[in-house]
Parts: C-alpha cells; sequence; structure tokens
C-alpha cells in the first residue's frame, strides 16, 4: 500500500512539473510574440530616438571641444599671470628669509 501511495505522489510530482514546464514555456513564447509585435510597431522609432539622442551627444562634445580650443589662449595668459604671480611671492619671500 505505501508503494502505491508512494508511485502514486511521483506521477502526482511529475505531472506538476510538466504542467510548470508548459506553462513556462508558453510564458515564453507570448513574452517572445509580444516582443516581436512591438519590434515591428515601434522598432524603427526607437532606433531613430536612439540615432537623434547618440547625435546630439557628439554636438554637445564637439561644442565644448570648440569651447576650449577657443578659451586655450585665455587660459594660458592666466597661467602665465599666476606663475608671474607665484615668482614675485617666492622671491619676496627670499628676500624676508635672507634678511633675517
Amino acid at each position: 500500500m505505501l508503494r502505491r501511495e508512494q508511485e502514486a505522489f511521483e506521477v502526482s510530482k511529475n505531472k506538476k512539473v510538466n504542467d510548470v514546464e508548459i506553462w513556462t514555456r508558453a510564458l515564453r513564447e507570448e513574452e517572445c510574440i509580444e516582443m516581436q509585435k512591438y519590434c515591428k510597431e515601434k522598432g524603427n522609432q526607437e532606433m531613430e530616438n536612439i540615432e537623434k539622442a547618440i547625435r546630439a551627444k557628439h554636438n554637445k562634445e564637439l561644442q565644448t571641444k570648440k569651447a576650449l580650443e577657443n578659451a586655450l589662449p585665455a587660459y594660458n595668459l592666466y597661467k602665465q599671470a599666476l606663475i608671474e604671480r607665484r615668482k614675485k611671492i617666492h622671491n619676496d619671500q627670499q628676500k624676508i628669509f635672507a634678511n633675517q
């Protein structure tokens, strides 16, 4: 009797496992069909949006690069002035140290 119950339990368990596998496969297939449908309907629009975003990013990077290139002479003047000011401070500090 215990053996029959064990066999019945195993059959029931296998049936449930098979039902779950069939259900998950059907669910995956439904998701695949919906994804393909979405891609057919809106795939081109999404690709255009991605291309627009990439072009906008490249344009922004190009503008930043051009702005930095235009700012280079001003930065060099600022850097030179800063170096001159630091040299003057250094020389003043050396004179003060030498006089002590």
